[in-house]
C-alpha cells in the first residue's frame, strides 16, 4: 500500500472530528483489529449516548496493510467514524505523528490522539472518559496501574495525549536528535518534569 487509504462515510448531520483514536496491528495480530473496532463504534458518551457520527476517527497503521484494509471495507458502509488505513508501524511517537498529520487533512490540526491497545479490551466509555480527562486539562492520559506494575517497569504508557503534549514530545525529540518516546526522561514518561499535565482513567 503507498500513503494509505481513507474510507469515509459521509452522512447528514456528521460531526467534525473531536480526537483522533490511533491503532497499530502488529503481523499476525490481525484478528484483534475487528472486536477493537466494533466497540470504538459503540462508543458511549455521557449518559450512555451514543458518540456522535463522526465524532472521533480511526487510524489503523497494519503491518498487514491489505488484511487489515479488507477489514476495514467490511465494516466501512456502517460505520459511524472515519476511518484510514495505512501500511507501516513504528513506535507510539510514530503513530502518533500519523494521526497528527491525518487530523490536519480533516481540519483539526492539534486534535488529541487516543492510542487505542487492539490487545486490551475497551469498554464502549473508554474514549469518552480519556477525552473528558483532556477536556478538564490533562495532557496526557495513562491507564491505572497497579504499584508492583510501576515498580518492575516505570510509567504506564499513554492512551491519550494533548495537542500540547504532542508538541512537547516534537521538541524534545528533535532536541534529542530524534529520540524515542520510551526514554527514561521524555516528556510522556516524566509529564511533570516537562510542565504537562497527567492523569489515569
Amino acid at each position: 500500500m503507498g500513503a494509505g487509504a481513507t474510507l469515509r462515510a459521509v452522512r447528514a448531520g456528521m460531526v467534525a472530528p473531536t480526537a483522533i483514536v490511533a491503532v497499530s496491528v502488529a503481523r499476525g495480530r490481525l484478528a484483534e483489529l475487528e472486536p477493537l473496532l466494533l466497540t470504538l463504534a459503540r462508543s458511549r458518551a455521557a449518559g450512555g449516548l451514543p458518540v456522535a457520527h463522526g465524532a472521533l476517527a480511526v487510524l489503523v497503521m497494519a503491518a498487514e496493510p491489505s488484511e487489515a484494509l479488507g477489514i476495514v471495507r467490511t465494516l466501512a458502509p456502517d460505520y459511524p467514524f472515519h476511518l484510514r488505513v495505512e501500511g507501516e508501524t513504528g513506535d507510539m511517537l510514530r503513530l502518533v505523528r500519523r494521526a497528527a498529520a491525518w487530523a490536519a487533512t480533516l481540519d483539526v490540526p492539534g486534535a488529541p490522539v487516543l492510542l487505542a491497545d487492539p490487545r486490551r479490551a475497551a469498554s464502549p466509555r473508554w474514549a469518552y472518559r480519556a477525552v473528558a480527562a483532556l477536556r478538564d486539562g490533562a495532557d496526557v492520559v495513562s491507564r491505572h496501574t497497579r504499584t508492583w506494575e510501576r515498580l518492575l517497569c516505570g510509567p504506564a504508557p499513554p492512551i491519550a495525549v494533548s495537542g500540547h503534549a504532542q508538541r512537547a514530545m516534537e521538541r524534545w525529540s528533535r532536541a534529542r536528535g530524534g529520540a524515542a518516546w520510551a526514554e527514561r526522561d521524555s516528556p510522556w514518561r516524566r509529564p511533570a518534569v516537562a510542565g504537562l499535565q497527567a492523569v489515569t482513567a
